[in-house]
């Protein structure tokens, strides 16, 4: 007997977040993972699996969109504890958030940068364990199947779930698990994903570099600031060391916006309406306008309290924090444009993959410019003011 083929009709490529929702509600897991030519995963149904359920289609956030919280209150805020504000990129407020899950008998859901050098999302369930969905990454994490069982599992046990991720993440997330009362959700200002496949080959490279290498870092975490660095093992112990220009092309290429997926540029959650309970992000532009009468070496994140969830997690843990209300205009034009709208395609978005798959580093560095230096808060201070100026 010839067994019917299916018609199933998923969200295009070119809309496609690689968020997986479908591959996990499948429940004859028909649906894998494949590569297009610029390394991005999107979903393959193998129709002689798929029994026809639809489930993929009814649960895909692109062509079921996630309805969104309108404004909430924002905040400047970080943890109280020095320890965790500065091994963060920014305040710490996820740290402090996911504490009070696991405390609660929770899980925590986030993204870690495996020994592999790939970014995969992952479920910790002890408080010692949060150091490895710390800090920023700066690739687009894989999401998988066995995530979605964990969750659903939780879930069932009456555990309280925090996912964090991207917004097109979380909008999956919801739209598997609806408004389940015991799933927080934290969303991330996004200022787009890279190629997953792409960042593996530049860790790999960099990785068989540097003697002793132990660890890679998208971020500066003595100060707030970014910069690329590494920890590598010496005869002193492990050495943090900041990475060369020309070794940290691949962080000018993302701050540049030229290595997003395409659906980035089109981001429907690049709002101030968010999908996930609570926002956070770097507050670039803390003090620019309206004066701020704290340190913020250290980081300071912003903290939009977008749902009742939300403000029940912030009320949960704001005796840890450092909580003050501000405008979220101002995180806006400092930086934080995402908030408002999705980053302009560069012109240079069209070439850079076949160019980074063809061509030598050195050559790919001169022809898109990508000569980033560590950007201090400083550095950041004076291109902020520098944009201001450029307006008038």
């Amino acid at each position: 007997m010839i067994k019917k083929t299916v018609a199933i009709n998923l969200c295009s490529a070119s809309e496609c977040t690689g968020c997986f929702s479908c591959e996990g509600v499948c429940p004859v897991q028909a649906i894998s993972h494949i590569v297009d030519t610029e390394d991005f995963h999107h979903p393959r149904i193998d129709e002689n699996v798929c029994i026809g359920c639809h489930f993929c289609e009814k649960h895909c956030p692109v062509l079921n969109p996630v309805t969104k919280y309108e404004r909430g209150k924002a905040y400047a805020s970080w943890s109280l504890s020095d320890d965790i504000r500065q091994s963060s990129s920014s305040g710490g407020i996820f740290s402090e958030i996911a504490t009070y899950i696991l405390k609660e008998g929770g899980i925590v859901v986030g993204a870690e940068l495996g020994k592999d050098g790939y970014v995969r999302h992952t479920v910790v369930r002890e408080i010692k364990e949060l150091y490895r969905l710390r800090g920023s990454k700066y690739v687009q994490s894989i999401v998988t199947t066995d995530l979605y069982k964990d969750i659903k599992e939780a879930i069932n046990e009456n555990k309280k779930v925090l996912f964090s991720g991207t917004p097109c993440q979380v909008a999956a997330i919801k739209s598997v698990f609806k408004n389940s009362p015991l799933l927080f959700t934290l969303d991330i200002i996004c200022h787009g994903v890279p190629s997953p496949e792409l960042f593996k080959r530049v860790y790999d490279g960099i990785k068989e570099k540097y003697n002793g290498f132990e660890a890679f870092n998208f971020r500066m975490l003595k100060k707030w600031g970014e910069g690329l660095n590494i920890d590598k093992k010496t005869d002193n112990g492990i050495e943090n060391i900041s990475l060369s220009v020309e070794d940290s092309y691949y962080l000018d290429a993302f701050d540049k916006g030229l290595l997003n997926r395409d659906c980035c540029y089109s981001c429907k959650y690049a709002t101030i309406e968010r999908v996930g309970d609570i926002t956070v992000g770097d507050f670039w532009g803390i003090g620019d306008e309206n004066q701020f009468d704290y340190d913020i070496k250290k980081g300071c994140s912003i903290v939009l309290v977008n749902s009742d969830k939300g403000e029940q997690l912030v009320n949960n843990i704001k005796g840890n924090l450092f909580l003050e209300e501000r405008e979220a205009e101002e995180t806006i034009r400092g930086g934080n444009e995402q908030l408002r709208h999705p980053l302009l395609r560069p012109k240079g978005r069209d070439t850079i993959y076949f160019d980074l798959a063809s061509k030598n580093i050195t050559a790919v560095i001169k022809k898109y410019h990508l000569m980033l230096k560590k950007k201090s808060l400083i550095s950041r201070a004076v291109g902020r003011v520098l944009r201001i100026i450029r307006k008038k």
